[in-house]
């Protein structure tokens, strides 16, 4: 009995891994999600720390004039404004849509009130910084003692706001806040518990990426689901294969023959998706509508979505891009 459950078991998972959807993988480039007016280069000021001291105006003339209280720095804070401002300016470095001038330029240009020699610059401030070593106190039985043990952790939180300014006519494009906390594990050893720095450079990275995103062209994977089969035509098992393999002319060609010739949807559907997955979307979008007006199956109404999005997206980028 319990032979035949297992073999029962095992078939099933053999079948639900072998009758999985096939997926093509895609990856695309999206446009910058901030509209930077056409802007060819960019400046990151550094990212100011709390006891800098705000005066008037926008965000970005905090302390350019060397003003700053008498508190003093936080080698934490001063670390982690430190690695935001390179880390941006790094990313975006490495960007081939935009120029990076160098901060300094920048700030000797506002000083002087000269023209700033870039399109648009990014600053930022942390505020609200908070590093502390907590401890949480609790009951425990030891040798048939109940005994109190103090559990350490490190609990860091801070702010980072940020904006976008148009050099030319000193406009903010985005200004932006960010609220960034996280806490260690706990320890018994109050020496194990994880640094500062350590603790919060994750939360950092994904931050940095975001503002990334907002202010470039980037690139992501996008996986493009087929339909399934059900009614075992040999045909449309090979146009799987072909899709598999990676052999998408194949499969395109093979999935459009049998919806030409048998109005089969889910092979129309998949021609489609395929195209979608080629970038020959105004193809995708005639078949895909064409299978919409034909069926108003659910399927293909938001299939049709991505691909409009997919075209929208495309569109915003080549605006951003041809220069």
């Amino acid at each position: 009995m319990k032979k035949s459950l297992m073999l029962v078991v095992i078939t099933s998972i053999i079948i639900g891994l072998t009758s999985c959807a096939t997926s093509i993988k895609m990856t695309v480039t999206r446009p910058a999600e901030l509209d930077l007016q056409g802007a060819e280069t960019i400046s990151v000021l550094p990212f100011k720390t709390s006891e800098a001291e705000e005066r008037g105006g926008t965000l970005i003339i905090l302390d350019l004039f060397g003003i700053h209280s008498t508190k003093p720095k936080n080698p934490d804070e001063v670390y982690i404004s430190e690695y935001l401002t390179s880390q941006v300016t790094q990313a975006l470095l490495e960007s081939p849509y935009v120029k990076v001038v160098g901060s300094k330029a920048i700030q000797t240009a506002i000083e002087n009130g000269t023209e700033i020699p870039a399109d648009v610059y990014l600053s930022g401030k942390i505020s609200n910084f908070s590093n502390a070593i907590k401890v949480n106190t609790r009951k425990e039985t030891v040798d048939d003692n109940d005994v109190y043990i103090d559990y350490f952790y490190r609990d860091v939180s801070f702010t980072v706001t940020y904006e976008v300014i148009s050099a030319k006519t000193n406009n903010i494009i985005s200004y932006k806040t960010v609220n960034l906390a996280n806490k260690s594990y706990e320890s018994k050893d109050r020496s194990d518990i994880s640094d500062c720095q350590t603790l919060m450079r994750r939360d950092i990275d994904e931050l940095v990426a975001k503002i990334a995103k907002q202010l470039q062209p980037y690139t992501e994977d996008k996986y493009v689901t087929l339909l399934e089969d059900k009614t075992k035509n040999p045909m449309m098992s090979l146009a799987n294969d072909y899709a598999k393999e990676g052999d998408l002319v194949k499969a395109q060609e093979t999935y459009m023959h049998i919806y030409e010739t048998e109005n089969d949807f889910v092979a129309g559907f998949n021609a489609a998706k395929i195209m979608e997955a080629r970038s020959l979307f105004d193809d995708a979008l005639k078949l895909m509508q064409e299978l919409v007006t034909n069926t108003g199956d659910k399927r293909a109404v938001k299939a049709l979505k991505d691909i409009e999005y997919e075209i929208s997206s495309a569109d915003a980028l080549k605006q951003q891009t041809e220069k």
